[in-house]
């Protein structure tokens, strides 16, 4: 067989060794700063596992996940005699790492048993600006031009185009170089002020420009080196031609996280200018600069005005304009060329962006291991967008005036043709512009047969098609995990390297090209390559891609498993307790548990899937109580007395209820006609037990009514009222209701002047009213008396009379049925007031005595009405014996006026009594 020519030369690894060993830490100390695919069985059998008993299956590097850009290498090993496949992972002094140490690492744990996955391809709707503008070149509006230029010598064009020729004759068909490097003789060194070469210019606004040129002849594009870069913040460094200033890169300030040097993007001309513009106010001693060498640019991109004849080297005519094909017009802006750094100088590959499973336009992007297998050459990636005639066949765009995206990437995970599919996943450091499409992918084995389409840059030209169909899923080389596509239309040539093999039914990605004999040209059996295969690399890169995690759910108790509690997701299909479902997308999932007869079912939970890690939850059944509910007493129950649980169906004395939850429940009793149900209440169940409760009905007793009327009305009008066994006084005509069947006592109110009816035995019935009845008499030979009370102020301050020692009457009162004779009047102590003293009053028989009572304001000495300063200083005059002295100066009475009058007297006025 002839050899196997690789779509690109091969890049050397950059190990980075760290001298510590590996630690119990979130940080990998022995983790290497580049991938480390070194021989997957030499390694492996140094570390005990030696080749007559493990096959290594698959070998691969990824990134940690933790932000620190450093790698780990996996191994996909398998046991020849007996066991399971499994997975060790190493790092880069060659230690292999306990499994404790991939957890704390954040290592997703690969899965080789993922069911088929794919995607469809989209444009997202959410990048919606383009590219930002190039920066503006500050020397050329500040009329400063480089005061220094470095003028390059003339690349050995004869020498590049050998070595080119030599390694296809090799059959080492390859990515396509396009550049090659130029060291200076002196490395351009800026220091603070201090510059080897170029030097710092006043600019306008007060701030400081430095520049100088770098000249390359014959070069149609130059990449410029920055082995050191740090600027203070607020400074930049741009690149720029110095033919055409719009064509400006940057700004630059530092490199790449993690990187050390920098490349500047391709500029097209051999003539550029790198300045460094520091404002006033900043400290240009913080300025560091260092540039050693460009890569210089000999392969000319389709139509260059400045290309030169001899150098032109188009792809070949066989290949297929893909702007012929309409149909792939939305695939074909997924696709890119690129170019970057690698150790014989710049090269060109291609490649695809992918579609992740959320369609979150995280631009991933697949090309060859080959192509791009070091972090530090990935961060010197430039990809060109839209690189395709505008018609069919047309005039191709110059490369310069393509959409370009700048800034590298970062290399997520790859694996080598040895051991792995040459395979490699970017994540682009900068989002492509409006309008790339995401394609879609399919992590399934593709059957022999199926079309396939290859979308590319052959020799770094424009963009083309090919149109051809599975012929080998296990092709004697490379190995079997690659795809063999044989044309039947167009070929693959250098620089078509990375690009993407697709199924020609939905245009979804199955593989990357690694390399094959096809050129335009090549006999019908040499019109076939290799593509690695997606399905194998998909379990590294899952992660990224289609991120999953795993669910378990246990069931307790074990009774509820037994009586058959099952589970399930996303009402997908029942579990049974402990199973383990993989391959969940990441995000929120509903777990449902199914209904077991005795048993409250748990409500339902959300798990959390992880990307890469098991979620753990567990649902508890309760099982279901009873509910015994007496009724009493047993007339109430024969008479229709039921109750029910939670509004249910009505229940006998007795009966038990199953199956209730665990928890509270409320118990009513129905109305039955002559009882008073019990009050509601609640009922505490407990799961797999009987809780007993009981409800007692009262009697409702048979009632009727007595209604009474008094007679006169006069004797009505007085006082009189009537009662029922002793209970509370009621007027005329009023109703009782609610006494008990049988005999009650009825009695009146006595009134002075009237004689009391006798007391009555009233027999009350069922719901019937017993009328009665009671009439007063006058009593005979009786007179009467009539009471003023004066003044007014006592009156109104509460004066009252009695007779007798009878009750208390108000002013203008007459009190009726007084025996002829003497009868006594008393009127009552007043505060403030001396009572009027009592009185003997003859009464006559039907006739009515009239009597009067004055009070008097107690100290009142001048007898005005009232008690002011004028009755204080008449006692006081008396007290002092100054005439005239006033009899009722004497307050007290005790028959001389004194301080205590005097004191007496101010209490009074101030109305301390």
């Amino acid at each position: 067989m002839r050899p196997l020519l690789s779509k690109t030369f091969l890049l050397a690894y950059v190990a980075v060794i760290w001298s510590c060993p590996a630690l119990a830490s979130d940080t990998c100390t022995n983790c290497g700063a580049e991938p480390n695919l070194s021989d997957a069985e030499v390694f492996l059998a140094s570390q005990g596992y030696p080749s007559t008993d493990y096959t290594v299956l698959f070998s691969w590097s990824e990134q940690l996940s933790d932000g620190s850009g450093k790698y780990v290498t996996g191994f996909h090993v398998n046991p020849i005699r007996g066991s399971v496949p499994f997975d060790l992972y190493s790092d880069d002094a060659g230690n292999l790492l306990s499994s404790e140490q991939v957890a704390r690492l954040g290592i997703v744990m690969k899965r080789w048993d993922l069911p088929p996955a794919e995607t469809v391809g989209y444009i997202p709707e959410t990048v919606t600006k383009d590219l930002p503008p190039p920066p503006t070149p500050l020397g050329p509006s500040n009329g400063l031009i480089p005061l220094e230029t470095v003028l390059l010598p003339r690349i050995d064009q004869q020498k590049a185009l050998q070595e080119d020729a030599d390694r296809m004759a090799s059959g080492r068909k390859g990515g396509r170089r396009i550049a090659v490097f130029q060291d200076f003789d002196r490395a351009i060194q800026v220091d603070g002020y201090t510059a080897t070469r170029g030097a710092w210019q006043r600019a306008l606004h007060g701030g400081r420009l430095w520049s100088v040129s770098i000249v390359a002849p014959g070069a149609l594009g130059m990449r410029v080196h920055f082995a050191e870069l740090s600027l203070p913040a607020g400074a930049q460094l741009i690149v720029y031609n110095e033919n055409d200033p719009m064509e400006a890169l940057g700004p630059y300030s530092q490199p790449a996280k993690n990187m050390l040097d920098l490349w500047s993007a391709t500029c097209f001309s051999d003539s550029v200018i790198v300045e460094c513009y520091v404002p006033a106010g900043i400290e240009i001693g913080a300025v560091h600069i260092k540039i050693d060498k460009i890569t210089h640019q000999y392969v000319p991109f389709a139509y260059l005005p400045w290309a030169e004849a001899a150098w032109s080297k188009s792809a070949g005519t066989c290949n297929n304009d893909v702007s012929c094909y309409p149909a792939w017009a939305t695939a074909a802006t997924g696709i890119a060329g690129y170019d970057g750094i690698g150790p014989d100088g710049g090269f060109f590959c291609s490649g695809a962006v992918l579609a992740d499973t959320s369609n979150s336009a995280t631009p991933y992007f697949l090309t060859a291991n080959h192509c791009v297998s070091s972090a530090s050459t990935a961060s010197t990636l430039e990809f060109f967008w839209f690189y395709q005639t505008s018609t069919c066949n047309g005039t191709p765009p110059s490369r310069s005036s393509v959409p370009t995206t700048t800034g590298g990437a970062a290399l997520l995970a790859n694996t080598d043709v040895t051991s792995g599919a040459d395979f490699c996943l970017l994540r682009l450091n900068t989002t492509p512009p409006a309008g790339v499409s995401y394609l879609g992918w399919s992590s399934s084995a593709i059957a022999l047969g199926t079309s396939t389409v290859c979308i590319h840059h052959p020799s770094a030209d424009y963009k083309r098609i090919t149109f051809g169909a599975l012929t080998s899923t296990n092709p004697g080389e490379p190995a079997n995990r690659f795809y063999q596509s044989t044309w039947s239309s167009g070929v693959t040539e250098p620089g078509s390297s990375g690009s993407p093999l697709m199924t020609a039914s939905n245009g979804q990605v199955i593989g990357q090209l690694y390399g094959g004999p096809s050129f335009c040209g090549a006999s019908s059996a040499d019109l076939l390559d290799y593509y690695g295969r997606f399905d194998q690399s998909y379990p590294i890169v899952q992660s990224y891609l289609n991120p999953m995690g795993s669910l378990r759910v246990t069931i307790a108790p074990t009774a509820a498993i037994s009586a058959g509690a099952r589970w399930r997701v996303d009402s997908g299909a029942w579990q049974a307790s402990g199973t383990t479902l993989n391959a969940l997308s990441v995000g929120q999932h509903t777990v449902e548990f199914s209904t077991v007869a005795g048993w409250d079912t748990p409500v339902a939970h959300v798990a959390t899937i992880t990307n890469g890690a098991l979620t753990a939850l567990t649902g508890t059944y309760v099982m279901n109580g009873s509910l015994l509910v007496t009724l009493h007493p047993a007339e109430a129950v024969t008479a229709g007395a039921r109750w029910r649980v939670d509004n249910g169906s009505w229940r006998a004395s007795g009966v038990t209820v199953d199956g209730l939850s665990a928890g509270q429940h409320t118990v009513d009793f129905k109305a039955v006609s002559g009882w008073t149900a019990p009050a509601s209440r609640t009922a505490t169940i407990s799961g797999g037990q009987t809780t007993l409760a009981s409800g007692t009905y009262t009697i409702i007793q048979p009632t009727g009514s007595v209604q009474v009327s008094i007679s006169p009305v006069d004797a009505v009008n007085v006082g009189g009222q009537w009662r029922v066994d002793g209970s509370a006084w009621q007027a005329s005509g009023v109703t009782v209701a609610g006494l008990s069947i049988g005999q009650h006592t009825v009695n009146f109110k006595p009134i002075v002047g009237w004689t009391t009816p006798i007391d009555q035995t009233v027999t009350i019935s069922d719901s019937q009213t017993t009328l009665a009845s009671g009439a007063y008499t006058l009593v005979s030979a009786a007179g009467s008396l009539h009471v003023t009370i004066g003044p007014a102020d006592a009156v109104n301050s509460g004066a009252q009379w009695r007779v007798d020692g009878g009750a208390w009457q108000p002013h203008d009162a007459t009190v009726n049925g007084l025996a002829a004779g003497q009868h006594t009047l008393e009127f009552a102590p007043l505060p403030a007031w001396v009572a009027p003293a009592s009185q003997a009053l003859p009464i006559n028989d039907n006739q009515t005595t009239e009597a009067a009572g004055t009070y008097t304001l107690f100290a009142d000495v001048n007898s005005d009405g009232s008690i002011t300063a004028s009755d204080i200083q008449l006692v006081i005059d008396a007290a002092l014996g100054i005439e005239p002295i006033v009899p009722d100066a004497d307050i007290n009475g005790d028959g001389a006026t004194n301080a205590v009058d005097v004191q007496l007297v101010i209490n009074a006025a101030l109305g301390l009594f």
